[in-house]
Formats: structure tokens, sequence, C-alpha cells
């Protein structure tokens, strides 16, 4: 007897499932290949490139008036070409990446909170998009790819996960010292794991031993935006 072809439900499930994972790898690249037509080299005139997921669409911060700046007011074309960086190295999952084509376009002036720098916001207009994974390639639409349920892919809460424990481990350590009623110095180290949009786990270390327990949130997140106020109002408010 012949296996039954998929059907749409099954066809549906797998778009998703290749979307999903195409949104993932843009939210949290190992790396990051940028192609211009007619540009050399891109990025030589900008150390501090950086790269968003602004609601699918790929966006760089840049210098004001630089290479990439200059490119996108001309409307180039480009390919943008990102590896896996999501799970840890060496798992399967780095084995993927996604090709994303299209038009770079400047949307704006972004600041930073840090220096006051003005950088140049520069996005591009996708034409298509193309997954690789387990040798096999896969388009995925534009609108599937830029789809609201990608929004807290497995990528951004990776990202945000991997943020938190690295830039905020002070605030950690007096969220959980607080909850404990203890002093902060008595917690040595704190770590967020299991990162979802309804809690996370929390694992801290103390003069005791290693300890953990999860923080279910009151409601679902679904959005960035609401999932970093749920994680300030179980934690601390100068989480982001």
């Amino acid at each position: 007897m012949n296996a039954n072809p998929a059907g749409p439900a099954d066809t549906d499930t797998a778009t998703r499932g290749a979307a999903e994972t195409a949104r993932s790898i843009l939210a949290c690249p190992a790396a990051v290949d940028l192609v211009i037509d007619g540009v050399a080299d891109p990025v030589a005139d900008d150390a501090r490139l950086g790269l968003l997921d602004l609601d699918g669409a790929p966006t760089f911060s840049c210098r004001v008036g630089g290479t990439l700046s200059r490119a996108a007011a001309q409307g180039r074309g480009c390919v943008l070409t990102l590896a896996s960086g999501l799970g840890p190295a060496g798992s399967p999952d780095r084995d993927a990446f996604v090709a994303l084509a299209g038009r770079l376009r400047r949307t704006g002036v972004d600041q930073c909170d840090c220096c006051e720098e003005l950088r140049d916001l520069v996005a591009v207009d996708l034409d298509s998009i193309r997954l690789s994974q387990a040798g096999t390639r896969i388009a995925i639409s534009v609108a599937d790819f830029a789809a609201g349920e990608h929004m807290l892919n497995r990528g951004y809460l990776q990202r945000a996960t991997e943020h938190a424990n690295d830039a905020h481990q002070s605030e950690l350590r007096q969220a959980i010292a607080s909850r404990l009623d203890r002093r902060a110095d008595d917690i040595l180290a704190v770590s967020l794991a299991s990162l979802t949009s309804r809690g996370v786990e929390v694992r801290w270390v103390d003069g005791a031993g290693g300890h953990r327990t999860v923080l279910r949130f009151p409601y679902a997140a679904t959005t960035p935006r609401q999932l970093g106020d749920l994680l300030r109002r179980q934690l601390h408010p100068r989480l982001c």
C-alpha cells in the first residue's frame, strides 16, 4: 500500500516550521554575509554595524552617510546570507542557513542609548527567502516569513536569554536575593533558561549549592515588548 501524500494541514505545518526557523536565524545568526550590487565591500567603513529583525524586515544600524547608507539611498539590490546561531555550538541546528534577497531602503535614524551617536537604519525589502537545512533548500514566501506568529521565535528567545545572562547578572542576583529575602552578595550567580512566552526557568548558585525555580507569567506574551514587561515584573525593572 502506498503512503498517503501530505495533506494541506501537513503542508501548512511544514511551511510554518520552515518560516519560523528562517526567522529564528535572522534573530540569532552566527555569521552574516552581505553582498550588494556594485559595491565591493559594503561594511568596510563601519566596525559597529548591527543587524535587527524589525517585524520580519532585516534592518541594519549603520554609519550615517557611510557605504551601506549610500547604497540604500540608491535602492541597490542585495543578498544577505545568515548562518544559524541556534542551539549550542556543534548542534544540528547550526548547519542551517538562510539567504535573503531584496533591495536596500533607508528607513530612518536611530540614536544609541549609551553614546548618543546617530545611526542610519537600512532595511532590506525582501523579494525572496530560501532556507537551507539538512541538505534541502526551501523557498519561503515573504508573507509567511513576516507573520506575526513568529515574533517570539526561538532565535529571539535564545538571544534574549543570552543577553540577560551576560549583561544583567547584577539585576538577576538582586531579583533572586529579594525573592529569598537574602543579601545580593549571598547569591553567587544566576542564569535564565527555557524562556518561553509563558514563563522562564531561573537557576542560581549560593553557598548551599545550585537551585532552580520556574516562574509562570500571568498570561502568554505575544510580542517582544510584552515579554520584556513580564520579565521585568517577575524579576527586575531594569532588565531589557
